[in-house]
């Protein structure tokens, strides 16, 4: 019944999208079907994980079809407004991209010599991952947050701003910029996120907004060129599992499909992940209050945590998501639905769609508009949303940080 469910409504939303957009391929289409997707493989079970109740594909279904129908009817039908995306303008972007690029290396330095005495050949990537957050390689948090939080974000930044200016500005050769930065990311942390989100992101500006081809002037040698990268891209993803001694097929289920399983968990086990004390927003609006607090306890007006540390104090931790407790250990992962339910209970599903669809479509419209600091935001922002089944990237610091060094490398035509 519940793969009934899925299927319907996969198909409604397909026909709603496509009349509103003209195609099928859209942000839409493939925001839902990532979810429902994952909601399908998660029904069988693979590699002994957990089931997840009809509670938890119900609670999917709900968000998905209420970010959607936001998402549907409040976004602009209207084609992008076509600037005159001169050389000129291109060239200030790409210098201010640089400037970022080299205070992003300069920043880095103090934890890579923090750093790289721990690791060995042996332990390669995992041995990175677990130092980049064990949050125990400065003394302090502020220095954490200035020489590991900010040149990643910066990264990530420059990855969105790097493919948006690609196609916009026609220049193939930003892909390059943009492999490079989730590239040395990998290397830094040892996850993978800034690749899924790269391939993304080129999904999103060639596939998704297809329909408006010749505004962006894409032609058959740009295609085929992003054809390759995102055949490098997978090749990375390949690579970076196997170093990670993970099989990809069960790594990448696991990854996706548990994500939905660790809920299920949690919703077994509401006292021992906080769902009895609701922190209202303290979490969904995570990105917003963390910098508020942080700058507040700079300045000892506060000794509060902040809202990632009180995510980590019930998420970070291993926990058994098997179905006969073989010991298949998941932290962190949550889905983006944890968030909304710690902070507003059941009611937090609707609450927290209609929040995230709402910013969302915010962003399309102002990027439709004209503004490129906005269409690179709507990019950020949809990248976040496609990465919604298995976490929440619109948390913590990073998202401060990001729309800051977005803002000044197109602060020369902020036009939204």
């Amino acid at each position: 019944m519940v793969l009934i469910f899925y299927i319907l409504f996969f198909l409604l939303i397909l026909l709603i999208s496509f009349n509103k957009f003209k195609s099928i391929v859209n942000f839409i289409s493939i925001f839902t079907f990532i979810w429902f997707f994952w909601g399908v493989v998660s029904l069988f079970g693979f590699f002994d994980l957990r089931i997840p109740s009809a509670t938890v594909h119900c609670m999917v279904m709900t968000f998905v079809v209420i970010f959607d129908f936001v998402f549907l009817f409040f976004s602009s039908a209207s084609k992008r407004v076509a600037l005159i995306d001169n050389p000129a303008i291109g060239s200030v972007y790409l210098k201010s991209a640089y400037i970022v690029q080299i205070l992003s290396l300069v920043l880095i330095v103090p934890y890579l010599l923090a750093v790289f005495p721990r690791i060995s050949l042996s332990n390669g990537l995992v041995a990175l991952r677990l130092a980049y957050f064990s949050g125990d390689i400065f003394p302090t948090m502020y220095q954490s947050l200035f020489f590991r939080t900010v040149p990643k974000s910066m990264w990530e930044a420059l990855i969105f701003f790097y493919v948006y200016f690609a196609v916009t500005y026609k220049c193939p050769k930003a892909f390059l910029f943009a492999i490079l930065n989730a590239l040395f990311s990998v290397a830094i942390t040892g996850g993978r996120y800034d690749l899924i989100g790269l391939m993304y992101g080129v999904f999103l500006m060639i596939v998704v907004t297809n329909q408006d081809v010749d505004i962006f002037g894409l032609n058959k040698i740009i295609k085929n060129k992003v054809k390759k990268i995102i055949i490098v891209l997978l090749c990375a993803l390949l690579l970076v599992t196997l170093m990670r001694n993970q099989i990809l097929g069960r790594g990448v289920i696991t990854y996706f499909a548990g994500s939905l399983s660790f809920l299920d968990f949690i919703i077994a086990n509401p006292h021992q992940f906080a769902l009895n004390e609701y922190s209202y927003g303290y979490l969904t609006f995570g990105a917003f209050i963390e910098p508020v607090v942080l700058l507040l306890k700079v300045l000892n007006f506060t000794t509060i945590k902040v809202p990632s540390y009180d995510f980590n104090i019930f998420c970070q931790k291993f926990y058994d998501i098997s179905a006969s407790q073989s010991g298949l250990d998941f932290n962190a992962n949550t889905t983006i639905l944890y968030y909304f339910l710690r902070d507003f209970g059941t009611l937090g599903i609707v609450i927290g769609a209609f929040f995230v669809g709402f910013l969302c479509v915010l962003l399309y419209n102002k990027w439709q508009k004209g503004s490129d600091f906005f269409g690179i935001l709507f990019i950020a922002f949809a990248i976040v949303m496609m990465n919604s089944v298995m976490t929440f990237q619109f948390f913590g610091p990073s998202p401060f940080f990001i729309v800051l060094t977005l803002f000044f490398i197109t602060r020369s035509r902020n036009n939204g």
